[in-house]
């Protein structure tokens, strides 16, 4: 089967989209409204035999990296919504449109980043050349009994949260994000939004689901250490919130977290440590960029 990798042309534009929903059950709405926020700064791949697309990606800029001298302001280039027609699953197309972004990345001078769905696929993309990198944390937590919003807990701009996240992210290595980035997480968050807990020392980004009784926040950043603090907060927060249980995501403090996204970069040209252990904290990724 003779196959070629190219850009999204308005004439295939229809059926990106609906291999897309049909991937990963995103509304059209969904889809498009993602390719709006990031505008010039997304790039829409295609693998086409003939004139149908068999494998697809959007490859965009989530922002810059920062906390590590060898490596900053190196953009970050992320391979998201990686999928493959039902009817060409396991012929390599998957991993020839991965590689080709990687590629297309590395060349331009850009670290390739993306994240596996699930565990699972950690060794495929070890296989393409691509390193656990960035990890979390994920805890649950039920909704207490007390549902008043205390005084410390306010609604905030996406610009307060990007400059609170800088903040709390100091010393450690993680993406600066853009400002088409920030945008798009904020569009997430929906009615919900994002949030500056126990007097700033909590920030969250929630993403609205539409689900009545989960809240699921992908981001919590903090400098309370005592992770039972933590877990109050959020029981209070999900309780004001009318939700019964809340997910939320942290950087890891030791490697054992899990996998949240993974890495190519030409390490000749750094000098950055192979093993991200030998970092002085965990890098950050942010958000589930799958």
């Amino acid at each position: 089967m003779s196959t070629e990798i190219e850009l999204l042309t308005d004439a295939d534009t229809e059926r990106y989209f609906k291999l897309w929903e049909h991937c990963f059950g995103d509304s059209l709405d969904t889809v498009e409204e993602f390719h709006k926020c990031f505008g010039d700064d997304l790039r829409c791949l295609v693998l086409k035999s003939g004139n149908e697309i068999m494998a697809e990606l959007s490859l965009f800029q989530m922002g810059k990296l920062t906390g590590h001298t060898a490596l900053e302001g190196r953009g970050v280039l992320v391979s998201y919504a990686i999928c493959t027609d039902a009817r060409s699953r396991n012929k390599g197309l998957g991993s020839e449109i991965t590689e080709y972004a990687r590629t297309l990345a590395l060349n331009e001078g850009f670290v390739s980043a993306l994240s596996p769905a699930d565990n699972s696929l950690i060794e495929f993309y070890e296989n393409l050349k691509y390193k656990s990198f960035f990890r979390e944390e994920v805890f649950q937590v039920e909704a207490s009994e007390k549902k008043s919003l205390s005084a410390d807990m306010i609604k905030i701009s996406a610009d307060d949260y990007d400059k609170k996240r800088e903040k709390l992210l100091a010393g450690r290595l993680h993406i600066k994000l853009s400002d088409r980035t920030l945008r798009y997480v904020q569009i997430c968050s929906g009615n919900i939004g994002l949030w500056s807990l126990a007097a700033g020392k909590i920030i969250c980004a929630c993403d609205d689901t539409g689900d009545k009784d989960l809240l699921e926040v992908t981001e919590l950043l903090t400098d309370e250490t005592d992770k039972s603090v933590i877990e109050n907060i959020m029981s209070e927060f999900t309780a004001y919130l009318g939700k019964k249980q809340c997910i939320y995501h942290m950087p890891a403090d030791s490697n054992d977290g899990k996998v949240q996204a993974m890495i190519s970069l030409p390490i000749k040209e750094f000098d950055l440590p192979n093993e991200p252990e030998l970092l002085s904290k965990v890098p950050w990724f942010g958000f589930p960029f799958a």
